[in-house]
């Protein structure tokens, strides 16, 4: 599972996060910033992060530190990416037996002709999480991934 910061950020966009909020019950932290929450047998990953402010007692003027609001990423799994693009297909496409093999067909004439949607530099390494989120946003919104943000494609 990718938790890079870079990876965080490409997740947090309107077009993944629909729909997504952490509720802010239960968990287990697998990094100071990242919760992993399970329901029944599926986890989700999520980034969080605090934001910390200072209030001064108009009293006695003691200060404390205080939570002034929380904002949580959502950090979909390959597997969840995947899902997301089979929910685009055509319903002849999503009942077909070989659906796997279509949407692993467009993946691969993606990444062997595109590969359009991350900034490519010689010897860069991306997780698959990233490769499929790029094609995600790429083949279904029109959108690559240009000086940390997405982008229409030609803007």
């Amino acid at each position: 599972m990718d938790l890079t910061k870079e990876y965080i950020k490409q997740a947090d966009c309107p077009e993944i996060q629909e729909g997504k909020v952490h509720d802010g019950v239960g968990g287990t932290w697998v990094s100071d910033e990242v919760i992993l929450c399970t329901y029944g047998d599926v986890g989700s990953y999520y980034y969080v992060h605090d934001t910390i402010a200072t209030r001064k007692c108009p009293q006695c003027g003691h200060e404390e530190e205080h939570i002034e609001s929380t904002h949580s990423i959502w950090l979909p799994r390959q597997d969840e990416l995947q899902a997301m693009y089979l929910k685009t297909l055509s319903v002849d496409e999503q009942e077909s037996s070989n659906v796997m093999v279509v949407m692993l067909d467009d993946f691969r004439d993606w990444v062997l002709n595109d590969c359009t949607g991350l900034e490519w530099s010689y010897g860069k390494r991306v997780s698959m999480e990233q490769l499929w989120l790029a094609f995600l946003m790429r083949d279904k919104h029109n959108k690559v991934w240009v000086n940390d943000k997405w982008v229409m494609e030609g803007k």
